[in-house]
């Protein structure tokens, strides 16, 4: 059997395992997962990215005892488990975790590697908001346990018949880090933030609709923002090594730059969710920071200008004071509907949206979803403990 054609750009490695109670799955994402853990939970992170092969002697036995059972066993996941997650597998095995987490939940060969591995509790930790595409990735959401934003995404996984086994419904791990990291509420400094969703390959060439959404969005509130006076701040999206393209597009985009503030995105120190908790009201085409922050009880007015029903909001919501879904829009008609959103009391809008809000994501002061993922782990923590006491 030939690596190196299998697996181009293949490197080698010899390290020793270290044994380990929790295992994070791909290093994306993974600094969420490690503010989340207790102190005293011993960890790693697998890079499941680079191409290594470990050639230490445990990993290349686990390996060997892969490969024989693969030979033994016959169902829908063996038969679609490829080299790729055998070499993740033996990995995984020489570490002995009894918790293997991942903050890439929609990933194939962790689905797969939660239902071929039983010697550890596997949790997909959702991510980003999950629409109408689900239906196109049902074949392969079948995690043994997922760690989802909130009753919305249960529901559309079960009428998708997505094979997962439970869902805990804990709301959403970043929403709740930067809660808990806040040591007051921020005062409100601009009026209106609009949230970038721009990415190089995105607005290029993958989700054009998304482009002209987003820009035609942006014309909007410029214009509002000039006729009443209203301040505007935006907040970006790419990570830094990709922020000048994200600038440059702005640059050519915005009437004013002087007078709008453009705020990079510090993922790990929250800069986005600042911004919007900094904001009176958010403008968004569909983003999972915008429901986030409505779930947090902000002002958001989610925008779909087009005739694409994945920038809606879903499941019966797309109408409601939370959304202006128009493909025929025009500037007098978002004018009004920003205008009512402004209008608003803090109480009447948290009657009008909470509903909705909490059933997208769950978001609970007093139970923040950190605090359930490690109430999660204890659990599984302590239930292995007496069962090796039993031996």
């Amino acid at each position: 059997m030939n690596l190196l054609r299998i697996i181009p750009q293949l490197r080698f490695c010899l390290i020793k395992p270290e044994t380990v109670e929790v295992l994070i799955y791909d290093r994306v994402g993974s600094q969420f997962i490690v503010r989340a853990l207790r102190k005293n939970h011993s960890f790693k992170i697998l890079d499941v990215r680079n191409n290594k092969i470990n050639l230490h002697p445990r990993v290349l036995l686990s390996f060997v005892q892969l490969l024989f059972r693969r030979t033994k066993n016959s169902n829908k996941y063996w038969d679609s488990t490829g080299l790729r997650v055998l070499i993740e597998l033996s990995e995984i095995m020489a570490s002995h975790p009894k918790v293997v987490l991942s903050f890439v939940d929609n990933g194939r060969r962790f689905n797969l590697l939660s239902r071929i591995y039983g010697d550890a509790t596997f949790i997909g930790i959702q991510n980003g908001f999950r629409g109408i595409e689900v239906a196109d990735m049902a074949n392969y959401l079948f995690l043994t346990n997922f760690f989802c934003f909130g009753e919305e995404t249960k529901y559309r996984y079960l009428m998708e018949a997505c094979g997962v086994s439970r869902f805990i419904v804990g709301g959403s791990l970043k929403n709740g880090l930067y809660m808990e990291s806040k040591s007051n509420i921020p005062e409100k400094a601009y009026d209106i933030c609009w949230v970038s969703q721009y990415r190089p390959a995105r607005f290029e060439e993958t989700m054009p609709e998304l482009r002209e959404n987003s820009l035609q969005l942006l014309r909007f509130v410029q214009r509002y923002c000039n006729e009443s006076g209203k301040t505007l701040a935006i907040a970006c999206s790419c990570k830094e090594r990709s922020f000048p393209y994200e600038y440059r597009f702005l640059l050519e985009e915005l009437d004013d730059v002087s007078g709008t503030t453009i705020v990079p995105n510090d993922d790990n120190n929250f800069s986005s969710y600042k911004l919007i908790d900094q904001s009176r009201v958010t403008v968004t085409v569909n983003s999972t920071i915008g429901l986030e922050a409505l779930s947090r009880g902000n002002k958001v007015l989610f925008c779909n200008f087009s005739k694409d029903k994945y920038y809606d909001i879903p499941s019966g919501y797309t109408i409601g004071p939370w959304s202006l879904t128009d493909h025929d829009v025009n500037y007098t008609k978002f004018r009004a509907k920003l205008a009512q959103v402004f209008k608003s009391s803090d109480a009447e809008w948290q009657e009008q949206t909470q509903e909705m809000a909490q059933y997208f994501v769950r978001s609970d002061d007093t139970h923040l979803p950190q605090d359930l993922l490690r109430e999660e782990i204890d659990r599984v923590l302590s239930v292995s403990d007496q069962i090796a006491s039993f031996k």
